[in-house]
């Protein structure tokens, strides 16, 4: 099999780093090349190829990037960070003509753009009568006054878009709930119990055929899964497939939910890879190499099942020697290393 040439971006983020760590493991003939918009990033310091582009939002970042995407004969992009993935969503068509024969890893559906809207997600839960935490928006009173009566206080507060816990925040009452509510926050019920939170990942063929599932019970610390026993669980497994074959999105797809008494109710939902890639990865559900598999090799896949097993994560730091702090600094925008 010939070499297969896979840019990954915003590698200096974690999820752009959970991608690179599963290509790593990955039993595929890969040319990895690495993309950070800083230059100070672990893109530069990871023994692959590497590039430091413009933002994404520059206003000629599109061509350059194309450009360098043709110059090196990358087959296939993994966008890192989410602000990069919107850009293409946005301007897919450009990147596409400008790269015919670059495949970009990402669903164009508009469901799966919609998704991105919390409130939007919930709506579409319950239209389709698949359990959803009780939620409302600042412009529907009556719905904010009955979840105010029927859920009572603590109520969430989250934006309508974000990732992570930015922005995320819990209303003890009715004073601090209308306080600081604003046109782009969604109000949830707390789901409980706080300690049954869990981390689903799904892989979709272009079929919309289920090839893996793999559910991971989490403990939640800076915005990230900070520990995590990987486990099977019938219950959520079904829910979450039943999401994820009734929105027809391709590829990956992360889900975090609670198992409450009532059963599986999720409460966010990325059509994406995500941070615990890695995780599947190590535990027999590398999705990146799925999905390369399927999208640049053709190839049929087979349904995969994960091992039980556990993660802890942690810190770790690289250190710079003054004279590669300066090479770093003087790094200039798409240039190669």
């Amino acid at each position: 099999m010939q070499t297969i040439s896979i840019l990954i971006t915003g590698v200096g983020s974690p999820l752009g780093q959970s991608i690179h760590k599963a290509l790593k493991i990955s039993k595929l003939p890969l040319r990895l090349l690495l993309m950070d918009s800083y230059s100070f990033s672990m893109a530069s310091c990871l023994n692959e190829i590497s590039c430091k582009s413009a933002p994404v939002r520059s206003p000629d970042f599109i061509d350059h990037f194309t450009s360098y995407v043709k110059s090196q004969g990358i087959q296939g992009v993994f966008w890192g960070t989410e602000v990069e993935l919107n850009h293409y969503l946005l301007h897919k068509d450009i990147f596409q003509s400008k790269t015919p024969n670059t495949f970009y890893f990402a669903d164009p559906s508009k469901l799966a753009t919609d998704f991105q809207d919390k409130y939007l997600l919930v709506r579409f839960l319950e239209k389709n009568k698949i359990p959803a935490p009780m939620s409302a928006i600042k412009g529907d009173q009556k719905g904010l006054n009955d979840l105010v009566e029927m859920k009572g206080f603590p109520l969430i507060v989250k934006p309508r878009r974000g990732a992570s816990s930015v922005g995320f925040r819990v209303a003890s009452s009715s004073a601090e709930l209308f306080a600081t509510l604003t046109d782009s926050d969604l109000v949830q019920e707390t789901l409980s119990p706080a300690d049954a939170e869990y981390t689903v990942g799904i892989y979709c063929d272009r079929t919309g055929r289920v090839v893996a599932d793999t559910v991971i019970k989490r403990e939640l610390k800076f915005g990230l899964t900070y520990k995590g026993i990987v486990l099977k669980d019938a219950e959520i497994s079904a829910y979450c497939r039943n999401v994820a074959q009734t929105a027809k999105i391709g590829m990956s797809i992360n889900i975090q939910l609670i198992k409450t008494s009532q059963g599986p109710k999720l409460f966010e939902l990325n059509p994406r890879l995500s941070s615990t890639t890695s995780v599947r990865a190590h535990f027999g559900v590398n999705e990146p190499e799925l999905a390369i598999r399927e999208h640049i090799l053709g190839q049929s896949l087979e349904p995969r099942a994960s091992r039980n097993g556990a993660v802890l994560r942690f810190w770790e730091e690289k250190y710079l020697a003054e004279d590669d702090c300066t090479q770093l600094e003087e790094k200039k925008t798409w240039e190669i290393k």
